[in-house]
């Protein structure tokens, strides 16, 4: 029996959002006032996400994932390293810190480092 699973494949399953977190500081200067951050969406694209590695050490979880996406039109990208990046895979959220960008045939495999702390009870 043949199974066809090529309907099944996509290039770009999952949808994924490059941010920027801004500081919003007080215009008078005043540093005891509380800051406001907001964050500011950079990209938002289909992608492929896959977990590159993890690791467990002193009660921190550090997970490596590799994001693949297309390329703009004119051939560049505006994901840049240090921005945030937050996706899901099959409803599992996924999300961290873009450490690196290289090009590829399909596009741009941007690496993102996650870290959760546990802090405990």
């Amino acid at each position: 029996m043949y199974t066809d699973r090529t309907n099944f494949i996509k290039d770009y399953p999952y949808d994924g959002e490059f941010y920027t977190i801004v500081e919003e500081r007080d215009p008078n200067g005043n540093l005891l006032n509380a800051e406001e951050f907001s964050e500011v969406v950079v990209h938002t694209c289909k992608c492929d996400i896959q977990e590159a590695s993890k690791m467990f050490n002193s009660g921190a979880l550090l997970a490596d994932y590799n994001v693949y996406f297309e390329l703009n039109e004119d051939g560049t990208t505006p994901v840049r390293r240090g921005q945030q990046f937050r996706g899901s895979v099959q409803g599992m959220p996924v999300g961290g810190t873009v450490t690196g960008l290289f090009p590829t045939q399909m596009g741009v495999k941007a690496t993102v480092k996650e870290v959760d702390v546990d802090l405990g009870d």
